[in-house]
C-alpha cells in the first residue's frame, strides 16, 4: 500500500452550520470522467403481496410507504454498472465527490440533504487527507454499520465487480466489536479465502482515492434490491454446513424493539421445537449454519433477521413487528428466496408512532402464524 497525503482548500467557511446548509452540486458519474468497466444484466422478477396479520393497525403514511412495493407485482430487468472514477474523495459513509467537490449521485443512500452538505463542508474544512493509491472497490453506504445493509447491499459488489474487473483493495468502514468480526469473515468468504488489501474508514473520514471502483443500480433500500445480490450471499453460505436446525427464533432480547412477554414467549417456542438464537452473539459462520437447514424462521424484525437469506428456499418466514415499521427489506429477500413470507404487526406499549420501541402480539396469534 502507498499512502501519501493531498491537501483540500479550506474555502467554505460556515457552509457546515444547519441553519447554512449549501446547494449541493451534484453530477451523474456519465458527466465526469470515468471508465465504464461494464454493465451486468439484473433479471425481472415477481413480487407477489404478503401476508400481513394486523394489517388495520398500520398507520396510513407507513402502510402506503410499504405499498409502493408490496402491490407491484412485477420488477422488470435493470442494469447494474461497473464503474471506475479517478482523484475522488469519499466522506460520510461512502459519499463520493470529485476534485471540483460535485457529489457523484449514484453514492446517495439514503443520506438527507443536510447530511450531503455537511459532508461537502467536512471535505472542504479538511487540510490533508490519506491517499490511497490502490485500486479499491468502495463497499460503503448509508448504514454500512448494519448487519443487514452490509451483507445484503455492499458483500455482493465484491463478487459482482470481481467477474469483469481486477480488484486490488476495498474500502470498508471501521467498525469494532462483532460487525467488524462480521466483515472480516464474511469478506473472507465472499473472495473465497483468499486475502484482499482492506482499507477502513471511520463514518466521518475523509480518504482520497486515485482509483475507486463503484458498482450501482444493486440495491436502492426499501425500493429495490437484485436478485443477484441473494444469489451471491447465497453462494456464500455453500461454504458453510448447516446444524440441521429446522425451526429457528431470532431473539432481540435486551434491545428496546422487542416483544412484552419475550421470555414466555421464546419458553413457549422452544417447547415447541424452536431453536432460539441471538444473532448478535453469534460469529458470521455460526448464523450462517443455525439457518442453513431452516424451514421455517420467526423472530423480531431487525438486522438479525437478515439470515432469512440463508434459510432454505421456500421457507416460512415470519416477522414479527411494530405496526408503524416501513420495512420492506425483508420481503424483498423472502421475495427472491421464494418463501412463504408472513408480517405479524401488533401495537406498541406506549401510544406513539415509533417502532424502536417495545410492542404486543398475543402468543395464540404468533403461535398460529407459525405454524
Amino acid at each position: 500500500m502507498t499512502v501519501a497525503r493531498v491537501g483540500t482548500e479550506a474555502s467554505f467557511g460556515n457552509l457546515g452550520r444547519r441553519e447554512r446548509a449549501p446547494v449541493i452540486d451534484t453530477v451523474d458519474i456519465r458527466s465526469i470522467h470515468h471508465l465504464n468497466v461494464g454493465i451486468i444484466d439484473s433479471p425481472p422478477f415477481d413480487a407477489p403481496l404478503p401476508q400481513i396479520v394486523g394489517k388495520e393497525l398500520i398507520p396510513l403514511p407507513s402502510f402506503e410507504a410499504m405499498n409502493v412495493s408490496w402491490s407491484r407485482g412485477h420488477f422488470g430487468g435493470s442494469h447494474i454498472s461497473v464503474d471506475k472514477v479517478f482523484d475522488v474523495f469519499v466522506t460520510s459513509e461512502g459519499l463520493v465527490f470529485t476534485k471540483d467537490k460535485q457529489l457523484i449521485r449514484e453514492t446517495i443512500t439514503q443520506h438527507s440533504p443536510l447530511e450531503q452538505a455537511e459532508a461537502l463542508a467536512r471535505l472542504s474544512r479538511c487540510q490533508e487527507v490519506a491517499e490511497i493509491q490502490t485500486s479499491c472497490l468502495l463497499l460503503r453506504k448509508r448504514g454500512d454499520d448494519n448487519y443487514g445493509h452490509w451483507l445484503i447491499e455492499l458483500v455482493p459488489k465484491l463478487e459482482i465487480a470481481k467477474s469483469i474487473c481486477r480488484i486490488d483493495g476495498v474500502a470498508i468502514p471501521m467498525l469494532e466489536g462483532p460487525m467488524h468480526a462480521v466483515m472480516r469473515d464474511s469478506l473472507r468468504l465472499a473472495n473465497r479465502e483468499q486475502h484482499i488489501p482492506v482499507f477502513q474508514l471511520h463514518r466521518q473520514q475523509v480518504g482520497f482515492f486515485k482509483e475507486l471502483i463503484l458498482v450501482s443500480g444493486l440495491t436502492n433500500h426499501g425500493v429495490f434490491m437484485s436478485p443477484l445480490a441473494v444469489e451471491a450471499i447465497e453462494r456464500i453460505s455453500t461454504q458453510v454446513p448447516g446444524r440441521g436446525s429446522r425451526r429457528v427464533y431470532v431473539s432481540r432480547q435486551g434491545t428496546p424493539r422487542n416483544l412484552v412477554g419475550a421470555d414466555a414467549i421464546e419458553g413457549e417456542l422452544e417447547r415447541r421445537g424452536f431453536a432460539i438464537v441471538n444473532p448478535g452473539l453469534m460469529t458470521f459462520e455460526q448464523q450462517i449454519a443455525a439457518f442453513k437447514d431452516a424451514e421455517i424462521v420467526a423472530g423480531v424484525m431487525g438486522a438479525g433477521m437478515t439470515n432469512i437469506v440463508f434459510a432454505r428456499r421456500g421457507a416460512k418466514i415470519l416477522n414479527i413487528t411494530p405496526a408503524a415499521m416501513p420495512d420492506t427489506f425483508f420481503y424483498f429477500l423472502s421475495v427472491h428466496k421464494k418463501h412463504e413470507y408472513c408480517e405479524l404487526r401488533g401495537p406498541n406499549v406506549q401510544s406513539h408512532g415509533s417502532w424502536d420501541v417495545p410492542f404486543s402480539v398475543s402468543l395464540e396469534r404468533l403461535l398460529s402464524a407459525a405454524n
